[in-house]
């Protein structure tokens, strides 16, 4: 097996104010820009309990607000295979 080491890492961060109101842009940018991103980073994401969002290759954490509609964070890490679980908090 060939793991790739490297000592740099991008970041995506982006306060997408409501993830699904954007979710076309997201997807939009990151096929331009296809393989450039190990973390994306997404701030209101007003994600409410039971609803997720995923992109393929990706792990997802997140963090949803206990009261309100607004808030949420979402980090999407890139799969590679090292140890790196998704978990999924209402």
């Amino acid at each position: 097996m060939d793991v790739k080491i490297t000592t740099e890492i991008s970041i995506l961060q982006w306060n997408c104010n409501g993830i699904y109101a954007h979710q076309n842009e997201l997807r939009n940018y990151l096929a331009v820009n296809r393989n450039k991103y190990d973390v994306i980073c997404l701030q209101k994401t007003f994600l409410r309990q039971g609803k997720s969002f995923l992109l393929p290759g990706y792990n997802a954490v997140r963090r949803g607000r206990i009261t309100g509609d607004k808030g949420g964070l979402l980090t999407l890490v890139k799969h590679y295979n090292l140890g790196v679980y998704s978990t999924f908090q209402p």
